[in-house]
């Protein structure tokens, strides 16, 4: 499935896809060369706007809470 991301800086980009990519049956297979879109390989999902939605109010909401500080 396609992750739209918010995130703007390499360093966020490439953490987020790492947790992903750690996450059993998931993989980050490309980023977009806009670097706005991950696409994730994953294993038996059953609703993709439920992973988008856990990816975006967990991994990326922790993200963008770590690079305000």
């Amino acid at each position: 499935f396609a992750y739209p991301t918010v995130l703007t800086e390499d360093w966020e980009i490439t953490l987020l896809s790492s947790l992903i990519t750690l996450t059993p049956g998931t993989v980050v297979v490309h980023v977009s060369d806009d670097a706005k879109t991950l696409y994730v390989h994953a294993i038996d999902i059953s609703d993709v706007e439920e992973a988008v939605a856990s990816i975006r109010d967990s991994f990326e909401k922790a993200i963008l809470e770590v690079s305000k500080s």
